[in-house]
């Protein structure tokens, strides 16, 4: 039996602390905006630097551009077209009574300023051979893993970018998108083999997206990433360099780490202030290790 009254006590208590945790996170997020039009004033080449040679325990966004820089949209092309791929699956179950997976790659093509129709369509692909089932790794053979079905999903999504580009061979500007990061930062850490076998198929879509000059960009509708607000708190640090490992106030009872005001906050929630709509910020790059094996592709943001 469910004793009510004991659940309402609790209630309240999380209740009357979330009031107290946002208006504590309200007050952080005002400082973010604070840090972040300081670098409006102060030249921005000083945080850049100071970025560039920090050691940090968090990802940083190194500003390619000044920091607090905000750019209005340029004007729209007469004519474009966008393509779209977003994926789906159904994983591997050994308790159902056939072992196989399904992946479903949904597509769209919608031209503007043209007269042509938009392509909306999805192809299902249904995989049950063995070499779809089974990868060797580490000398032993196993049934591929949810993480492979994917990381397989997704380069075959890219795989079909490359295929509408080539098929629409269009005389204006494609753009394509794709939903979710660019930057498969769940293979960090894993064997280099793995990596490898992994990355294959999605940087071989990447190099032919280049050759056909076709930009592409992940889209992320509720980012919780806080690279931006990382360089911000670097920029708030006194060291310099900053090294989190070797931080002096870490050590000392009841004193205020300098950069831990803005821990917590999002780029999204600082950007939501700063920017108007059409604008964007200046571009970032990522500071993730699993980029190292990109090669000539750089992931950037903004």
């Amino acid at each position: 039996m469910l004793d009510l009254g004991a659940v309402k006590k609790q209630i309240d208590l999380m209740v009357a602390d979330r009031k107290l945790s946002t208006n504590d996170y309200a007050d952080r997020v005002d400082r973010a905006v604070r840090e972040w039009q300081r670098w409006k004033v102060e030249d921005p080449q000083i945080l850049a630097d100071k970025v560039a040679h920090a050691k940090t325990t968090w990802l940083v966004g190194r500003p390619m551009e000044p920091a607090a820089l905000t750019v209005t949209h340029p004007a729209r092309p007469q004519q474009m077209t966008v393509i779209a791929t977003d994926g789906s699956q159904i994983f591997p179950d050994r308790n159902e009574i056939a072992s196989c997976f399904l992946i479903n790659l949904g597509y769209v093509a919608i031209s503007y300023g043209t007269r042509e129709r938009p392509t909306l369509d999805s192809d299902p692909l249904l995989f049950y051979e063995d070499a779809d089932l089974y990868q060797e790794g580490s000398g032993r053979k196993g049934m591929v893993t949810r993480e492979q079905v994917g990381l397989k999903r997704m380069a075959m999504e890219f795989e079909k970018l490359v295929q509408l580009t080539d098929i629409l061979e269009l005389d204006h500007p494609i753009a394509a998108l794709s939903d979710g990061t660019l930057i498969l930062w769940m293979l960090e850490g894993k064997p280099l083999e793995f990596r490898r076998s992994m990355l294959k198929g999605f940087l071989s879509a990447l190099d032919r997206l280049q050759i056909l000059r076709t930009p592409v960009c992940g889209y992320i509708s509720d980012p919780g990433g806080a690279d931006v607000i990382n360089a911000l708190r670097v920029g708030m640090c006194p060291e310099n360099p900053t090294n989190c490992d070797r931080c002096p106030w870490q050590v000392v009872e009841d004193s205020e780490i300098p950069c831990d005001p803005i821990a917590g906050v999002t780029d999204a929630l600082l950007f939501k202030r700063v920017l108007q709509p059409g604008e964007r910020s200046g571009l970032f790059e990522s500071a993730s290790k699993i980029l190292d094996d990109y090669g000539s592709h750089k992931i950037v943001f903004f």
